[in-house]
This record gives C-alpha cells, structure tokens and sequence, in this order.
C-alpha cells in the first residue's frame, strides 16, 4: 500500500553498521531508527538478511521479550524443500556463523530448533567443533550433530553471504 509507494519513490537510505554490543544492541537499534523515524524514514531494511520491516513491527519487537524480538527482526529462516533443510540468513551481523538444520517439511521442530540454536550461539559464544551436539532444552527433543562449512548457498560477494561460514545440524 501507501508504504511500498513511498519506499518506491524515496531519494535516501540511512545506514547503520556497528558491532554486536550485547544487551544494548537493542538500545542502540531504538535510538538510531526513531531518530530515522522522526527524519521522516519509512521504514527498516535490514541488509544481511533481506528482511523488511515497518514502523509497527520494528517498534513492537524491539520493546518484546529479548533475544527473541531481536532475532525476529535481523535473521530470517528461509526453508529449502529441495535440499530438505531451514537455512538462517543474517547471523553475520553478529560476527558469527549462520546454521541450517534437517527439515522434513511436517512441522515447526526444525524452525525452533534453528531459532534456539542461533540465540544459544549469541547468547553463550560456545567453542564450537565438527561433531559436537545440539538439542532444544525440552524434554525428548531429538540431539543433532554439527558439522561446520563455508557458506556457499549465493555467490561469493552477495550481501546473504556469511565469512564466519554455516553450522550444518543432522
């Protein structure tokens, strides 16, 4: 609607490049965009994932639950039914890798498990290694094995290309 129109004939972006600071990431996030919002922005576009957001979801999922709001805003997860797996896209704006997780396509098991993996990586930065194990804190959820790759799902230069690589979990 009147959103898209505006975004259509816009003359300026305003971006925003910094570290992950933790905790006050999401501070620093509000800050910046209502300043962009009171500039006149439109709305957010965050870069290493794709994602596209207005004013009301940005505002409402900035001010929920932290992580979860924050990773709703800059990861997406992106299911290739070919190749039977949920991609993450996004994690390198936390200088760390990415993930994709199996997915048979039956439920939501692997979108949560890939969400929780991807918080636990910011959360506890663990030292990771080939054939270590992952599993959802719930009780009987299933344990997956990681293995880690180079991310080749674009081409090499492509903004959705993360350095840090992706954790495959099978």
């Amino acid at each position: 609607g009147a959103t898209l129109e505006a975004i259509e004939g816009h003359h300026s972006i305003a971006a925003l490049l910094i570290p992950d600071t933790g905790e006050a990431l999401v501070a620093t996030l509000d800050a910046f965009t209502r300043a962009v919002r009171a500039a006149g922005g439109i709305a957010v576009k965050v870069h290493f994932s794709g994602l596209s957001h207005g004013w009301d979801r940005w505002e409402s999922e900035l001010s929920a639950a932290q992580p979860a709001g924050l990773f709703r805003l800059l990861v997406v997860q992106v299911p290739d039914r070919e190749a039977g797996v949920v991609s993450s896209f996004g994690m390198k704006q936390f200088a760390l890798p990415d993930a994709s997780v199996e997915d048979d396509g039956e439920g939501f098991d692997a979108a949560w498990v890939l969400f929780e993996f991807n918080i636990y990586l910011r959360a506890e930065r663990p030292s990771l290694q080939d054939g270590h194990t992952f599993s959802r804190p719930i009780e009987n959820a299933p344990w997956y094995r990681l293995k880690h790759v180079a991310d080749g799902r674009y081409s090499e230069g492509h903004p959705y290309v993360n350095p840090q690589g992706v954790w495959e979990l099978t």
